[in-house]
């Protein structure tokens, strides 16, 4: 992605505030479609500036008004009491029909938000929307100068599984599904096209189950508008096979579709101050490898595997089956890692919390074991769900698939509509993907119980001769 010159980014801070006095401008690494600048001042925090991706670059029907859509959600969530915010503060982003469960959760998220600057558009004609922000500390997993230890990986993710659950406990101020953009009527950009098949014009949907179908009804279009080959019918018919069981998510709750990847996950390493980061390619921080027999029936699933060899090349030995708050007592007093929020706060929508990518992707143990832990209060009469969260979970690693696959479209889509120089490695692996949740959906019937296999050498009682053929005599 082209970043703009510096002399434009630092005309538009001088627009801002023309008393902004800026000493560095860094570009930062991205895997969204937001332009993203660390500007280091003289008088105060480093801030961050998000500019909209380049006008020229085609978008999918999802990904409109990502800069005003992360404004909506930090005004709205920091709208919410949160600490040592003045009333003052309060009132100015405040948003009608919250409930008192609703400020609980901000209060307890309001330490991995950033804090939103400005929120505007300027210029003409050609006018730029930004957003200005002072981010949690901390950099993304993806651009630490080093790989994570085994056991620093195992803390990163109980303590991803914990964050996730803190925002899967902020549900819709409206009550209805769908984008934010949709829900919380964000306004189109200059830039963004309101495309059929979206759900602005109601903002959003009654159920979960329509407002899924419409996302995945627009992925699929974007595959056909460019006449990429895909198996549109056998996804729009196992949507249409389990469907019903969408309508058991009844609470709109925050989803952040990237939250918990590397690329958007903030940690603080006490060892990493003073450091710049440096990007890795995928797999080098402590890749988990799992089988396919570590699919999660029920989604919580039992992971068993032979620990790799250290990828830090470090003396460390900590067992999979220690306890994770041993690992983390162990581990306090020296400078344990901490994952300290988001990069991001763009890609959202409000509808089930196993929407979000990182679920469909094998969660470890220790995910699972920070996910399912309550948080102060967090007892919920209404659901048998042990994590309180998710709901109907006999039936969830259903849903995991009708995700897993739209995941997969979108991973295969992206790489027709931004081409990169690696975009066929990635796009084969999407490709993979999908075609193996298919298979697995296929061997579901429409109840969602496994087919019935015939043992090997029956013959399909299509094929059986007739009875009065069976001795091959002629009458």
């Amino acid at each position: 992605m082209t970043f703009p010159p510096d002399r434009f980014v630092r005309s538009l801070l001088n627009g801002v505030n023309p008393g902004l006095s800026v000493q560095d401008l860094e570009a930062v690494p991205s895997a969204r479609l937001q332009l993203l600048y660390n500007v280091k001042v003289s008088d105060g925090p480093s801030l961050l500036l998000a500019l909209p991706p380049p006008a020229v670059m085609r978008l999918l029907r999802s990904e409109k008004s990502s800069i005003g859509s992360e404004a909506a959600v930090l005004k709205w969530l920091s709208g919410l009491p949160r600490g040592k915010k003045t009333p003052k503060d309060v009132a100015a982003g405040k948003v009608s029909g919250e409930s008192d469960g609703s400020q609980r959760a901000s209060n307890l998220l309001s330490e991995y938000l950033p804090v939103l600057v400005r929120h505007e558009s300027v210029g003409g004609g050609l006018a730029v929307e930004y957003n200005l922000s002072r981010p949690p500390r901390g950099v993304a997993i993806s651009s630490l100068s080093r790989p994570l230890t085994r056991r620093e990986r195992r803390i990163v993710d109980f303590q991803t599984g914990h964050l996730l659950r803190r925002i899967s406990t902020q549900s819709s101020p409206t009550r209805r599904f769908g984008l934010v953009a949709d829900v919380l009527s964000v306004p189109s950009s200059c830039q963004a096209r309101r495309l059929e098949g979206g759900l602005h014009t109601t903002r959003g949907a009654e159920s979960w189950s329509v407002a899924f179908h419409a996302l995945l009804e627009s992925i699929l279009r974007d595959g056909e508008d460019l006449a990429i080959m895909l198996s549109y019918s056998a996804i729009r018919r196992h949507f249409d096979r389990f469907e019903h069981l969408l309508f058991a998510v009844t609470e709109p709750r925050l989803v952040v579709l990237d939250a918990g990847e590397d690329t958007n996950t903030l940690v603080f390493q006490p060892s990493e101050m003073g450091k710049k980061g440096t990007s890795y390619p995928e797999g080098i921080n402590g890749k988990r490898q799992e089988s396919r027999s570590a699919r999660r029936i029920p989604i919580r699933p039992k992971i068993n595997r032979t620990p790799a060899e250290n990828p830090d090349g470090s003396d460390e030995t900590d067992s999979e089956d220690e306890d994770i708050y041993t690992v983390m007592s162990d581990s306090q007093g020296k400078g344990q890692i901490e994952v300290t929020g988001l990069r991001h706060w763009s890609n959202c929508l409000f509808g089930d919390p196993l929407m979000a990518s990182v679920f469909s992707k094998l969660p470890t143990r220790d995910f699972w074991s920070g996910f399912d832990r309550p948080l102060p209060g967090d007892e919920d009469p209404s659901t048998d769900s042990p994590s309180g969260v998710v709901e109907d979970e006999p039936n969830a690693h259903i849903r995991l698939l009708l995700y897993e696959c739209y995941h997969a479209v979108v991973a295969v889509v992206r790489e027709f509509y931004r081409p990169q120089n690696d975009s066929s490695k990635r796009e084969l692996a999407a490709r993979k993907q999908l075609g193996e949740v298919l298979s697995r959906l296929d061997d579901l019937d429409d109840l969602g119980a496994p087919r019935r296999r015939r043992p090997s050498g029956e013959v399909s009682p299509a094929k059986r001769s007739k009875s009065g053929d069976e001795d091959g005599s002629d009458c």
